[in-house]
């Protein structure tokens, strides 16, 4: 039957609403469909399922709306055997990824149609070339949004600890990367301890976003016992690389309680993951290496410091064992200045007693000898009893003096007493001892800790002791 009886019949059929038969229809359908399209052409879509069966592929090519994930189109496209390798092969040696539900493709496709088995369309040839800028159109769409809503240095403004001593690591426990990164940081060389807890997860294949997840969540729950969470795996094609690029791991990454460091074991490519991370390596090692130098950093840091402090203590100590010796020396002279300024001022007194003493004997002298004028002819009696008394003056008054000199005399001999049992040496050298702590004396045991250094100071010598126990009997 003619192309041109075909037409003339389903055309006078339909106007006319007469029936057609089947064997009519279809080869209606399967003529305008080679007059309307080549022989072969490029499809393009998204897998939204795939199968293959008896070596045979079988997907289910779909097209969703813009900016939505609403279905307007789908198709099933068969790629036989005999091509099925050969797609596979072509298709993983460009993109690195084998052909998996979810990407898209494009494909080159033979639409038949049979009047029996109906419409088929058979994929001959594919262009990774399309599949890889489908992914980078995707990456740079997923890094903008990221960018715009701030998650990209979301993350990154979590302040990581000086010391991360408390680990909680995602990665598949059957990762070489993660049983390398535990023995590098449990045998280092330096005998820094730390605790490692695993998040076992998925880090390859359609599951592992999913499992991912689940594994930052469970961390989350935890935050108070990490001070970080490490994401590592132990390499691999680069095609399973394309999980970390998921959008929903960065968000949930980028939120993360914890600040979040990636070694995903890739030394080329930086995934999304590695994007929103507070702290990007390239290995699981380089992960170890980067915790196990900041703790070499604080390590060093210390022992600077114990070192400065020890210096710093023994110039100390220096410094109040002169000033003690210098005491010694100054003590026993100033006693002895003073001792003889106040002999001195004694003896100025004595001389000065004197002089009173006998000007005071020679105006009672003179007074007497007027009294003595004036009463001599009046009062015998009265003047001999005045004259007694003046003459027992003049005896008592050298004696007066005399005990007054002895009495300041004794006085200073207690003085020089007291200095001499209050210096420092005379209390050592009976048996008593001198401790200090920062170069002052410890008169009360509640001033001193435990650890604490101190300082004795003997008779001869000294001694540097630390404190065990502190008892306030």
């Amino acid at each position: 039957m003619c192309l041109f009886c075909l037409a003339f019949c389903f055309v006078f059929a339909f106007i006319y609403m007469e029936p057609i038969s089947i064997s009519v229809l279809s080869m209606t359908i399967k003529q305008t469909l080679q007059r309307s399209l080549p022989s072969r052409f490029w499809l393009w879509g998204e897998i939204n399922s795939m199968s293959v069966r008896g070596g045979h592929c079988y997907i289910d090519l779909v097209e969703k709306a813009t900016g939505a994930d609403t279905i307007v189109g789908r198709i099933r496209c068969n790629i036989w055997q005999w091509n099925w390798q050969k797609i596979e092969e072509k298709f993983r040696q460009a993109t690195g990824r084998a052909i998996v539900a979810g990407i898209t493709i494009q494909l080159l496709v033979q639409v038949e149609y049979h009047e029996v088995y109906s419409m088929s369309v058979s994929a001959w040839d594919v262009d990774p070339t399309y599949t890889l800028g489908a992914i980078q159109r995707r990456r740079l769409q997923i890094v903008e949004s990221l960018r715009n809503r701030g998650l990209l240095q979301l993350n990154k403004q979590r302040t990581l600890p000086i010391l991360l001593r408390r680990i909680a690591v995602i990665s598949s426990d059957q990762a070489a990367g993660y049983t390398d990164f535990c023995h590098q940081l449990h045998n280092n060389s330096y005998g820094f301890a730390y605790t490692i807890h695993l998040y076992r997860s998925i880090m390859q294949g359609p599951q592992t976003e999913a499992s991912m997840i689940a594994a930052l969540n469970a961390v989350a729950q935890r935050a108070t016992d990490y001070d970080a969470v490490v994401i590592i795996r132990g390499g691999g094609a680069t095609s399973d690389l394309y999980a970390f690029d998921s959008k929903v791991i960065a968000e949930v990454c980028a939120s993360m309680p914890l600040p979040v460091l990636t070694g995903i074991g890739h030394q080329r490519d930086e995934s999304i993951l590695d994007m929103v991370a507070h702290t990007s390596l390239k290995t699981p090692t380089a992960v170890a290496e980067f915790i196990l130098g900041r703790t070499k950093s604080v390590a060093d840091h210390l022992d600077s410091l114990s070192n400065t402090l020890a210096r710093n203590v023994k110039l100390h100590l220096a410094n109040a064992d002169a000033e003690l010796k210098n005491l010694a020396v100054r003590i026993p002279a100033a006693i002895a200045l003073y001792i003889k300024e106040q002999s001195y001022v004694i003896e100025k007194t004595a001389q000065q007693l004197s002089s009173v003493v006998t000007t005071r004997v020679t105006s009672e002298k003179s007074t007497i000898a007027n009294i003595s004028t004036r009463l001599t002819a009046s009062a015998l009696q009265p003047v001999a009893t005045q004259r007694l008394y003046v003459n027992n003056m003049i005896l008592s008054l050298p004696r007066a003096v005399e005990v007054l000199i002895k009495n300041r005399k004794s006085h200073l001999q207690l003085l020089q007493t007291k200095v001499d049992l209050l210096d420092p040496r005379r209390l050592l050298q009976r048996g008593y001892s001198i401790t200090t702590i920062d170069g002052k004396a410890v008169t009360d045991a509640s001033v001193v800790a435990p650890g604490a250094v101190i300082t004795t100071r003997l008779a001869k010598g000294g001694i540097s002791s630390t404190v065990v126990e502190i008892t306030n009997d």
